[in-house]
Parts: structure tokens; sequence; C-alpha cells
């Protein structure tokens, strides 16, 4: 079983290879200046699924991943190429759909996965 610690570092690892940004969802304000493309995560649930001799043996993270940039062609690719990504580092596609950002320069895709471990 692996901590949301670990699990969070698993993310970063595999994200770090398009060298952006990545933030706490919800971490930026409206003051600060906004890269053109960014990442950001949060990971809103966390459930024990399994147990064994009443101790949890397997837990389910939910991640949500979002893609924010003010080009929409390069958020949706970015987008597509983060869930192949996290596809292949066994992070459970859920699903996706359009985020708010909170300036209007700004669009943002979000995905959600779900990730046992």
């Amino acid at each position: 079983m692996k901590t949301i610690t670990e699990i969070r570092e698993e993310l970063f690892n595999l994200l770090e290879v398009f060298h952006l940004p990545i933030y706490l969802q919800g971490s930026m304000n409206e003051s600060e200046i906004y890269p053109e493309l960014f990442i950001t995560y949060f990971i809103p649930e966390v459930d024990d699924v399994e147990h064994f001799d009443n101790e949890p043996f397997l837990t389910s993270y939910t991640i949500e991943v979002a893609v924010y940039g003010n080009d929409i062609d390069r958020v949706d690719e970015l987008a597509s190429q983060i869930k192949t990504l996290l596809k292949s580092g066994d992070f459970n596609f859920v699903i996706s759909g359009d985020v708010q950002s909170d300036v209007q320069t700004h669009l943002g895709i979000m995905q959600r996965f779900i990730k046992l471990a």
C-alpha cells in the first residue's frame, strides 16, 4: 500500500517530462501572472477499498490533473499526451471536461484518474 505522498511523487515523476510548472489546483490567484501553459493537480479522494484482518491493503486514489493555457490547441494536445502517459503509469482514466480558469486569458481541461495502490 502506498501513501498519498508516494502517489504524488509518482505523478510528479511522470509529469516532469513536459518541463512545465505544476501547481496544486486552486493555489494560484488572479494577481499572479499565469504561465502560457501549465499543469495543476488535486487529490480529492482517498479510499481504502480492500481490507485483510481489519487493515487496509488496497487504496483508491482519485487524482485530477488539469491543463491550462492561452492556446486551446496546445491545451488539447497536452491533455491528450498526459492521458496517454498516466495510463502507461497505471493511472486509470475516468473522465475529462472543461474547467474554469480564474483569468479570462486561459482555458482549461481537467482529467480524472484513479490509481489503485
